[in-house]
């Protein structure tokens, strides 16, 4: 009879442990995003306090390129994009109209389900939706950016706080009977894992971008040069080089003379 309380017991602490943990969910995700960058920043710390800076200002300067980067990211990405959506919008009737005139595929659906006057119809509809839709997403930016700024805050804690969290679970680990060793490196091996494999994505989500941009310069540096400024035009070449013929007058005219 012991034994089936304790079972009974167990499973209903799991359960209202796990309905707990469901009610408080977005928390928790929060909580777990922010330990995962402060694992993955940890390499980077470390590398700073071997360069005789304390952990504190290590976090510091992760957190001050950290929002560089970010900076740098949101100046080569939004300028970008607002001015293709202001082409798209600027150019919108164009292409509406050639959809219109469009022969093939594009003109056999045209014909069919009239689309571009559908397309005129929903375009013309679009500042009223998107006047009822200021609340929603002004709400939805609130929420996001507390989310970030609660990540980013919690990150910071992590980071500062690892070393002595890391020590306390290598500790507890240590001091079990069975399989200690074993645990440790587990431990070890896991935070040394995720600290690559975040600082990996790190770097490719700082090079992606510069590429994206340096692509984009070259490509225009290289169209610029394709060009070559227009050339004289040959009509004038040719009628430098070959002046025109004087034709002879016609009978019974003679020619003007130049004195009395």
């Amino acid at each position: 009879m012991a034994y089936w309380a304790r079972v009974t017991l167990t499973v209903a602490g799991a359960l209202v442990l796990l309905l707990a943990a469901w009610r408080v969910r977005n928390v928790l995700l929060l909580v777990l995003v922010a330990a995962v960058l402060a694992v993955g920043l940890d390499p980077q710390v470390r590398y700073l306090q071997r360069r005789r800076l304390s952990r504190g200002w290590a976090v510091t300067v992760i957190l001050l390129l950290s929002v560089g980067l970010l900076v740098l990211f949101g100046w080569l990405v939004i300028p970008a994009a607002v001015h293709q959506t202001q082409a798209l919008a600027r150019h919108t009737p164009d292409y509406l109209d050639r959809l219109q005139h469009a022969t093939g595929f594009l003109g056999t659906l045209e014909n069919k389900y009239d689309l571009a006057q559908q397309l005129r119809e929903t375009t013309a509809r679009i500042p009223a939706l998107a006047l009822r839709k200021v609340p929603g997403v002004t709400a939805s930016a609130g929420s996001i950016i507390f989310n970030v700024l609660t990540v980013a805050v919690l990150t910071i804690y992590f980071l500062v706080g690892l070393p002595r969290g890391q020590a306390a679970a290598t500790a507890f680990l240590a001091g079990q009977r069975k399989h200690a060793d074993r645990n440790v490196r587990i431990l070890e091996e896991s935070l040394g894992r995720i600290g690559r494999y975040v600082s990996g994505n790190i770097v490719i989500s700082i090079i992606a971008p510069i590429a994206a941009a340096a692509k984009v310069v070259i490509r225009e540096v290289w169209l610029v040069g394709r060009m070559t400024p227009t050339t004289p035009s040959r009509a004038g070449s040719s009628i430098d080089a070959h002046p025109p013929e004087i034709s002879s007058p016609a009978p019974g005219h003679a020619l003007p003379s130049d004195g009395p």
